[in-house]
């Protein structure tokens, strides 16, 4: 069929009526004087091509009114449409987070190893039921969404690839999987119906994924609830000693007892035996020493069956790398100083790789923009940057309320001998005033924070009063954030975790999580908890995963959402429209505006009559001569 993509243009089809009241006006009949009408009417009724002119006519007026049909319908912007019923489709969804992995022995199929195994076997008889070529897409989700058949027509297979599916250590994140179903669902033709298989362990309770614009069905998974772990494994000091402290979580129905062992690099330092009462529990264990960097677990185990880890990896964060270009200011570099700071110094930019440095502190120079690293120029504006400098200003400093680079600073009692001011308006947010007028100021140049602060240190008492070096270090937060000692090398499966790391980091060991982001603060994302060694250049250490804490709590959760169900109800069988542009847009109007020009041609052709070299020349009768 034909559509328009913009149909009030076909108002201009009405045009054809003055096209016809023109040319009929421009038929003109020209009076002669005759002895006999009857005579002169039975000669051209009886004369060959008499009629020939009033064809001709009818041939020049079809041929304008095509040419403006033609053209009102390529303004219209047409299209060639297919209509067409395509099979119903059908979206499995499979929650294969840790609690998915736990047994449950009652439900409605029957025994099962675990609720994944349920799971897999309900999803495979709802995709064995559909009409053959119905189109199915499969996908796993956890931390994230995985995509594991799209398409596909064989449902033995898509069946058979479902059973190949293995619980995570991952959190459900719900949140983050309706926007990646969202950007699958964005691509598809027609309507899919989404059945999504979970006990019920969703962050948003299913709120997020029932607001898709896919009809979707939830299948609940496990009756059973139960399940026992370790989470948040700390080493703590106290007055005088050192403490191993973690929580324990009960799922059962009354007390139980765990026997806890906590080791160093897979040595035993410390163990008690506990007695749980039914949800999370506290509990410490004293160590015989302080703790020594390395790789610290506290397993629990019951009846000699392992019922929980936590794992802890303690080792001092890198130092922030800093590259200092300029006249060294004291107040700066006594608060880059310390084992945590890598400084270089320089009098002007070198041609190091800057990929290499957390921040770049230039004082006094103008360096260039597009530097690739965070920045802080203190005394000038950067070349390129979208600030425009103001007058000198001296005076008291004043505080910007809303900046977050002030979280903890007040520039109050604070002043300046000279600093350089910015002229408004600018798309920086404004850090500290002088008189009215704006002195420091943050922006992002690309992806990278950039911050401008007009007065050099030494010009100003901030530092006397604490302001300068809590500045100093929200900038490199900012630009390098760094984790505890604790925290550094400790992640939860399942989550995207940004780190500070040394050049050339790489993960070692099956398993290892996921490298998604590179440079000096990479994104990890694991998928299994462990201890998973890492190298950079001539350094070695260990990464720490964990399972999350809220997957230790394997009771089903009934969801926020009305369209749940214990067992799949059947696929719709009814097919689902779809329209297939076999040609449009730009390039079917091309060709109608090409014929509504030929028409015009014919029609010219026609009225002014063949070019002399093309007319066709009368026959001489040679015997008449």
């Amino acid at each position: 069929m034909l559509s328009f993509g913009s149909p009030s243009f076909l108002w201009g089809l009405l045009a054809l009526l003055p096209v016809t009241l023109f040319h009929l006006l421009r038929q003109s009949f020209r009076r002669q004087a005759s002895g006999s009408n009857w005579i002169w009417g039975r000669i051209a009724s009886e004369a060959a091509g008499a009629r020939r002119p009033r064809i001709r006519a009818l041939l020049l007026l079809a041929l304008q009114l095509l040419a403006v049909a033609l053209a009102v319908l390529a303004a219209a912007r047409p299209a060639l449409i297919l209509r067409r019923v395509l099979p119903p489709a059908l979206a499995v969804l499979v929650d294969v987070s840790a609690s998915m992995g736990s047994p449950d022995e009652s439900g409605p199929t029957g025994s099962h190893a675990t609720r994944l195994e349920a799971a897999v076997q309900l999803a495979s008889r709802s995709l064995l039921a559909l009409p053959r070529g119905s189109p199915v897409a499969l996908f796993a989700a956890a931390g994230e969404l995985r995509l594991l058949e799209e398409g596909g027509s064989d449902h033995g297979a898509s069946a058979a690839r479902l059973k190949q599916l293995r619980p995570t250590d991952e959190s459900f994140a719900e949140m983050r999987v309706t926007q990646e179903l969202k950007t699958w669902s964005a691509r598809q033709r027609g309507s899919w119906e989404l059945q999504v298989y979970t006990d019920g362990g969703l962050d948003f309770g299913g709120s997020l994924l029932s607001s898709l614009q896919i009809p979707t069905r939830f299948v609940l998974i496990g009756q059973d609830g139960g399940g026992m772990g370790l989470a948040d494994l700390r080493l703590e000091r106290s007055a005088s000693s050192w403490h191993a402290v973690a929580r324990a979580w009960n799922g059962e129905d009354g007390d139980r007892d765990l026997t806890l062992r906590l080791a160093h690099d897979g040595k035993e330092v410390s163990g008690k035996d506990l007695r749980m009462t039914p949800g999370w529990n506290r509990l410490e264990l004293a160590l015989p020493q302080p703790p020594s960097p390395g790789a610290w677990e506290l397993t629990g185990s019951q009846a000699g069956r392992v019922r929980g880890r936590a794992r802890l990896v303690l080792s001092a964060p890198p130092p922030r790398r800093v590259l200092l270009v300029g006249a060294p200011d004291p107040w700066i570099l006594s608060a880059l100083g310390g084992p945590s700071f890598m400084l270089t110094q320089s009098p002007s930019l070198p041609s190091l790789p800057r990929a290499d440095f957390d921040l770049v502190v230039a004082e006094g120079i103008r360096v260039p923009a597009g530097l690739g690293v965070p920045l802080l120029s203190v005394g000038a504006i950067p070349e390129g940057a979208a600030l425009r400098s103001g007058a000198m200003v001296r005076g008291p400093l004043s505080t910007a309320a809303d900046a977050a680079l002030n979280r903890f600073v007040r520039w109050e009692g604070s002043s300046v001998g000279e600093s350089l001011s910015l002229l408004p308006p600018t798309d920086a947010q404004p850090i500290a005033y002088v008189a009215g007028r704006v002195v420091a100021a943050e922006w992002t140049e690309g992806t990278q924070p950039c911050v401008f602060v007009g007065f050099l240190p030494s010009e100003s008492d901030a530092g006397l009063t604490g302001a300068w070096p809590l500045f100093l270090r929200n900038v490199l937060d900012r630009a390098a954030p760094r984790e505890d000692d604790q925290s550094a090398w400790t992640i939860d499966a399942g989550e995207f975790a940004q780190r500070a790391v040394p050049q050339g980091f790489i993960l070692h060991g099956e398993g290892a999580p996921e490298i998604r982001a590179r440079g000096g603060l990479v994104t990890l994302f694991g998928s299994s908890a462990g201890f998973f060694p890492w190298s950079a250049g001539g350094e070695t250490g260990l990464l720490a995963v964990n399972v999350p804490a809220e997957e230790l709590d394997t009771e089903p959760r009934a969801l926020s959402v009305a369209r749940t169900s214990a067992t799949p109800e059947p696929a719709g069988t009814e097919g689902r429209p779809d329209s297939v542009t076999l040609l449009g847009g730009p390039a079917l109007g091309r060709i109608l505006l090409l014929l509504s020009a030929l028409c015009l041609g014919a029609e010219w052709i026609l009225w002014r009559g063949l070019p002399g070299p093309l007319r066709r020349r009368p026959r001489r009768n040679h015997a008449a001569g």
